[in-house]
């Protein structure tokens, strides 16, 4: 399963969802979804996170996607992963 189920697994089951809430990074994110047997890479995350914030989505759709990582959603130009 791909970035796309792992995203609508996140917004359809909150118990699932709150797993992710304490991690603090894409990394963290990946390989916790990893294990819950999604496979994607970091560079389809970002893919991904770029299309949403091009797309305008709320900080809170943006967070719900990541589990709770903070991606900079005010901030749309900048890589938050690329720290």
């Amino acid at each position: 399963m791909g970035i796309d189920e792992f995203v609508e697994k996140i917004k359809s089951d909150k118990t699932f969802a709150k797993k992710y809430e304490a991690l603090t990074s894409l990394d963290d994110v990946l390989a916790q979804a990893k294990s819950d047997g999604y496979s994607a890479t970091k560079e389809e995350a970002r893919k991904y996170l770029k299309a949403c914030a091009n797309a305008k989505l709320s900080c809170e759709d943006l967070a719900s996607v990541t589990g709770g990582v903070d991606v900079g959603c005010s901030e749309y130009n900048q890589d938050p992963f690329n720290k």
